[in-house]
């Protein structure tokens, strides 16, 4: 499972150490990445694995690690398990099983809070994650919804590359090792594209005619 596979990691982070922008995260705040085996990650786990191609519920893990090492390095305070959840959920919007026939992002958060209130979150916290999902395309109005700034940040890792050199190479490699890109690019612009298409009213719709909206996804600094 995917959380199996971040705790591992973790492990490896903090055996050697991780530099994020020249700040060393120390074994402590590593310690912050790990996820509760708790019900709700076990849900949202067995939903992403359910209803969402590899490729995207990995770069929901690797949208987690970009965006919880930025946290640490910024010393920002964060709830592992709520950014978790709405990491791994994040996108499944973009699939016709989830879509309702708003933003992706809506019809996203709508999908993780019924989750969580029917694992027995409250609804504030389910909220928290919602709001992550709903804003991570361009980011949260305010920075104190801090799982909402840290999902932003992820996806715009690894959709783009932003911040990208920031990373030790040991770190990159080792996270994108846990969690292979397996044709994320191809399959991200293709998703968004069919979205945009289908709902020219969205913010999505302009992506539909340009090009460089694929350009921009096909040039990060990843394999595929």
């Amino acid at each position: 499972m995917t959380n199996e596979g971040l705790r591992q990691l973790v492990t490896r982070l903090a055996s050697r150490g991780v530099t994020v922008d020249g700040t060393r995260l120390d074994r402590h705040d590593l310690e912050r990445l790990t996820i509760p085996d708790s019900t709700a990650a076990r849900a949202a786990e067995e939903l992403a694995a359910s209803a969402q191609p590899r490729a995207l519920t990995n770069h929901g893990v690797r949208s987690y690690a970009w965006g919880a090492l930025l946290g640490l390095s910024e010393s920002r305070p964060f709830e592992s398990e709520v950014l978790y959840v709405a990491a791994l959920l994040h996108d499944i919007g973009l699939l016709e099983s989830h879509d309702r026939g708003n933003d992706f992002e809506a019809d996203g958060a709508a999908a993780a809070h019924e989750l969580l209130v029917s694992v027995g979150w409250d609804a504030e916290r389910a909220d928290r994650a919602a709001h992550a999902i709903r804003d991570h395309w361009n980011g949260p109005e305010d920075e104190d919804e801090v799982e909402s700034l840290l999902l932003a940040y992820g996806t715009s890792v690894d959709v783009g590359g932003w911040r990208v050199k920031e990373f030790d190479r040991d770190t990159f490699d080792d996270v994108v090792a846990t969690a292979p890109r397996d044709g994320f690019k191809q399959q991200f612009v293709e998703l968004v594209e069919k979205q945009a298409a289908a709902k020219p009213w969205c913010h999505l719709g302009p992506l539909a005619a340009d090009p460089a909206f694929a350009a921009r996804v096909l040039a990060a600094p990843f394999d595929s």
